[in-house]
């Protein structure tokens, strides 16, 4: 219960003032997993591919900003955040 107390208190950060790139990239990836997390999921099958299209797309914006780097925090905390919260 620890995973999830620590997400709330993350996500109210989001947008923060003076966030570094990458500390933007983690911010975006908490939010994106709050999503995947709330969401009833038919099979775990089904949730992996929600996952894997974020982390396309979030890698698809990030290569548009000239900043293809950021794809690494992001999905790192994406795949992070989701595992602590769901513990499988």
């Amino acid at each position: 219960m620890a995973g999830v107390g620590a997400l709330l208190l993350l996500a109210g950060c989001g947008g923060a003032p003076g966030a570094s790139p990458a500390d933007s990239a983690r911010i975006r990836a908490r939010n994106d997993a709050r999503e995947i997390i709330n969401r009833p999921w038919p099979d775990s099958l089904s949730r992996a591919e929600a996952v894997q299209e974020l982390k396309d797309s979030a890698r698809v914006d990030y290569q548009r900003e000239g900043r293809p780097e950021l794809a690494a925090p992001y999905d790192s905390t994406l795949s992070r955040t989701i595992k602590t919260v769901l513990k499988n």
